[in-house]
Protein backbone atom coordinates (compact mmCIF):
# COMPACT_ATOMS: atom_id res chain seq x y z
CA UNK A 1 0.00 0.00 0.00
CA UNK A 2 1.20 3.51 -0.80
CA UNK A 3 0.25 6.61 1.18
CA UNK A 4 0.55 10.22 -0.02
CA UNK A 5 0.34 13.51 1.89
CA UNK A 6 -1.70 16.09 -0.02
CA UNK A 7 -0.43 19.65 -0.21
CA UNK A 8 0.30 22.38 -2.75
CA UNK A 9 2.90 24.88 -3.96
CA UNK A 10 1.55 28.23 -2.70
CA UNK A 11 4.44 30.58 -3.51
CA UNK A 12 3.47 33.33 -5.92
CA UNK A 13 -0.23 32.48 -5.87
CA UNK A 14 -3.23 34.29 -4.48
CA UNK A 15 -4.85 33.01 -1.29
CA UNK A 16 -8.51 32.87 -0.39
CA UNK A 17 -9.72 35.52 2.04
CA UNK A 18 -12.17 33.61 4.23
CA UNK A 19 -13.29 36.77 6.02
CA UNK A 20 -14.46 36.24 9.58
CA UNK A 21 -14.47 32.43 9.50
CA UNK A 22 -12.22 30.74 12.06
CA UNK A 23 -10.30 28.67 9.52
CA UNK A 24 -7.93 27.31 12.17
CA UNK A 25 -10.90 25.74 13.96
CA UNK A 26 -12.29 24.40 10.68
CA UNK A 27 -8.89 22.87 9.90
CA UNK A 28 -8.59 21.33 13.37
CA UNK A 29 -12.09 19.84 13.41
CA UNK A 30 -12.50 19.05 9.72
CA UNK A 31 -15.98 20.63 9.91
CA UNK A 32 -16.04 22.26 6.47
CA UNK A 33 -19.83 22.61 6.13
CA UNK A 34 -19.52 26.30 7.11
CA UNK A 35 -17.92 26.89 3.70
CA UNK A 36 -20.89 25.51 1.72
CA UNK A 37 -22.54 28.06 -0.57
CA UNK A 38 -20.39 30.98 0.59
CA UNK A 39 -18.72 33.58 -1.61
CA UNK A 40 -15.13 34.59 -0.85
CA UNK A 41 -12.51 36.76 -2.50
CA UNK A 42 -8.87 36.44 -3.48
CA UNK A 43 -6.07 38.10 -1.55
CA UNK A 44 -3.35 38.96 -4.03
CA UNK A 45 0.15 40.32 -3.56
CA UNK A 46 1.19 43.60 -5.15
CA UNK A 47 2.53 41.61 -8.12
CA UNK A 48 -1.05 40.48 -8.91
CA UNK A 49 -0.56 36.84 -7.88
CA UNK A 50 -1.73 34.01 -10.11
CA UNK A 51 -4.78 31.89 -9.27
CA UNK A 52 -4.10 28.23 -8.39
CA UNK A 53 -6.17 25.16 -9.22
CA UNK A 54 -5.62 24.03 -5.63
CA UNK A 55 -5.37 26.97 -3.19
CA UNK A 56 -5.17 24.83 -0.03
CA UNK A 57 -5.63 26.73 3.24
CA UNK A 58 -2.09 27.00 4.70
CA UNK A 59 -1.10 24.03 2.57
CA UNK A 60 -3.18 21.72 4.73
CA UNK A 61 -6.92 21.95 3.93
CA UNK A 62 -7.38 20.56 0.41
CA UNK A 63 -9.26 22.95 -1.87
CA UNK A 64 -9.61 22.35 -5.60
CA UNK A 65 -11.09 24.21 -8.56
CA UNK A 66 -14.43 22.38 -8.89
CA UNK A 67 -14.33 22.17 -12.68
CA UNK A 68 -11.00 20.30 -12.48
CA UNK A 69 -12.10 17.65 -9.93
CA UNK A 70 -15.77 17.25 -10.90
CA UNK A 71 -15.21 13.84 -12.51
CA UNK A 72 -13.41 12.32 -9.49
CA UNK A 73 -14.52 14.09 -6.31
CA UNK A 74 -17.44 11.73 -5.61
CA UNK A 75 -15.08 8.73 -5.83
CA UNK A 76 -13.09 9.97 -2.81
CA UNK A 77 -14.13 8.96 0.70
CA UNK A 78 -14.39 12.54 2.01
CA UNK A 79 -16.83 15.21 3.08
CA UNK A 80 -16.94 18.12 0.67
CA UNK A 81 -18.03 21.74 0.66
CA UNK A 82 -18.64 23.83 -2.44
CA UNK A 83 -18.15 27.58 -2.41
CA UNK A 84 -17.05 30.29 -4.81
CA UNK A 85 -14.12 32.67 -4.94
CA UNK A 86 -14.79 35.76 -7.04
CA UNK A 87 -17.36 33.80 -9.04
CA UNK A 88 -15.31 30.60 -9.62
CA UNK A 89 -16.46 27.37 -7.92
CA UNK A 90 -14.09 25.57 -5.52
CA UNK A 91 -14.43 22.34 -3.54
CA UNK A 92 -12.89 21.80 -0.12
CA UNK A 93 -12.52 18.25 1.18
CA UNK A 94 -12.26 16.86 4.70
CA UNK A 95 -11.21 13.26 5.19
CA UNK A 96 -12.28 11.33 8.29
CA UNK A 97 -9.94 11.05 11.27
CA UNK A 98 -7.96 7.84 11.53
CA UNK A 99 -7.98 6.87 15.18
CA UNK A 100 -4.98 5.17 16.65
CA UNK A 101 -1.22 5.35 16.47
CA UNK A 102 -0.40 5.39 12.77
CA UNK A 103 2.84 7.37 12.78
CA UNK A 104 6.08 5.46 13.35
CA UNK A 105 7.61 7.98 15.75
CA UNK A 106 11.06 6.42 15.67
CA UNK A 107 11.47 6.54 11.89
CA UNK A 108 9.57 9.76 11.17
CA UNK A 109 11.36 13.09 11.29
CA UNK A 110 9.37 15.03 13.85
CA UNK A 111 9.39 17.21 16.94
CA UNK A 112 7.21 16.63 19.96
CA UNK A 113 6.37 18.60 23.07
CA UNK A 114 7.51 17.23 26.43
CA UNK A 115 4.00 15.86 26.88
CA UNK A 116 4.55 13.64 23.82
CA UNK A 117 2.04 15.56 21.67
CA UNK A 118 3.37 16.13 18.15
CA UNK A 119 4.55 19.65 17.36
CA UNK A 120 5.68 19.21 13.73
CA UNK A 121 6.37 16.40 11.30
CA UNK A 122 8.92 16.92 8.53
CA UNK A 123 8.85 13.37 7.16
CA UNK A 124 5.99 10.95 7.76
CA UNK A 125 6.67 7.25 8.18
CA UNK A 126 3.59 5.12 8.87
CA UNK A 127 3.43 1.84 10.74
CA UNK A 128 2.98 -1.20 8.50
CA UNK A 129 0.15 -3.65 8.92
CA UNK A 130 -2.56 -1.04 9.41
CA UNK A 131 -5.66 -1.00 7.19
CA UNK A 132 -5.77 2.68 6.29
CA UNK A 133 -8.86 4.13 4.60
CA UNK A 134 -8.57 5.60 1.10
CA UNK A 135 -8.45 9.15 2.54
CA UNK A 136 -7.78 10.17 6.12
CA UNK A 137 -6.40 12.68 8.58
CA UNK A 138 -4.47 11.55 11.64
CA UNK A 139 -5.87 11.73 15.15
CA UNK A 140 -2.27 12.09 16.38
CA UNK A 141 -1.60 15.22 14.28
CA UNK A 142 -4.58 16.13 12.12
CA UNK A 143 -3.09 18.95 10.08
CA UNK A 144 -2.77 17.16 6.73
CA UNK A 145 -4.84 14.85 4.54
CA UNK A 146 -3.44 11.53 3.34
CA UNK A 147 -4.69 9.29 0.55
CA UNK A 148 -3.97 5.84 -0.82
CA UNK A 149 -2.54 5.27 -4.29
CA UNK A 150 -5.93 4.94 -6.00
CA UNK A 151 -7.14 8.29 -4.63
CA UNK A 152 -3.81 9.90 -5.48
CA UNK A 153 -4.06 8.68 -9.08
CA UNK A 154 -7.62 10.03 -9.34
CA UNK A 155 -6.47 13.47 -8.19
CA UNK A 156 -3.37 13.34 -10.37
CA UNK A 157 -5.55 12.64 -13.42
CA UNK A 158 -7.19 16.06 -12.90
CA UNK A 159 -3.98 17.85 -13.98
CA UNK A 160 -4.15 20.36 -11.13
CA UNK A 161 -1.54 23.10 -11.25
CA UNK A 162 0.48 23.45 -8.02
CA UNK A 163 -0.84 20.11 -6.68
CA UNK A 164 1.68 18.11 -4.65
CA UNK A 165 1.30 14.58 -3.27
CA UNK A 166 4.31 13.64 -1.18
CA UNK A 167 4.89 9.88 -0.91
CA UNK A 168 5.18 8.61 2.66
CA UNK A 169 7.11 5.57 3.84
CA UNK A 170 5.82 2.50 5.65
CA UNK A 171 7.94 0.80 8.30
Amino acid sequence: MAIYKLTNKPNGFASINFGDLDMSKILATGDIKQLNGREFHWTKDADNSKISDCPFFIGALPIFKSSKVASVIDKLNVNKALFSVDGESYTAIAAPLFKGKAINREKSTMRAFKSGKIMTVEKYVFNKGIAFPSAFRLEEFNLFTFVDQESYLLLKSCNLSEFVAEPCQLA
